[in-house]
């Protein structure tokens, strides 16, 4: 049975909320630190440091900042648009978690650079940011099937976007 909108509005409310938190702690911390620190070096004249922190500082705007707030806003917003509570929740939770994880798991593997372990924490961390990838993929279309909405161009904006971060969080897995 299809929810009100103030009964998906509760249901979601406290969902979203871990999900902004941690975006904005990655992009204070990895990412615009170690942005600033490149525009210094930049400013300065010395050379860029250690190259291997170029792509963290990508990988925690990115997949930190931009996907996990994208989550969040989307776990907030998308059951209103089409007015069903979002489902399953714990596939929603467990998002936040793999997705965490992954970039943390990625964050040192890519900061080990030559490392024995470097390959094999990056691998984790990119199948931990696919599965929650998958998983966000997963709560969304079910939360749209439970409602089975009047079809809307929105729509496929918003299938076209969740494959798309599909196939960047695959490509992160194959790199």
């Amino acid at each position: 049975r299809p929810a009100t909108t103030s009964t998906a509005a509760a249901e979601s409310a406290p969902l979203y909320r871990p999900f902004l938190i941690a975006a904005l702690i990655m992009t204070v911390t990895l990412g615009a630190l170690l942005g600033a620190h490149n525009l210094l070096a930049l400013h300065v004249g010395t050379p860029a440091f250690v190259p291997a922190l170029n792509p963290i500082h990508g990988a925690a705007q990115v997949w930190g900042f931009v996907f996990l707030f994208i989550i969040g806003v989307a776990y907030h917003a998308f059951p209103r648009f089409v007015g069903a509570n979002l489902r399953p929740r714990t596939l929603a939770r467990s998002s936040l978690w793999l997705a965490l994880v992954g970039i943390t798991l990625a964050t040192i593997g890519r900061a080990a650079g030559t490392s024995q372990f470097a390959g094999a924490l990056c691998l984790l961390g990119s199948l931990s940011t696919f599965a929650a990838t998958a998983a966000f993929a997963t709560v969304l279309a079910a939360t749209w099937r439970a409602a089975s909405p009047a079809p809307d161009p929105f729509h496929r904006f918003l299938a076209a976007g969740t494959f798309w971060w599909l196939v960047a969080a695959a490509l992160l897995v194959v790199q």
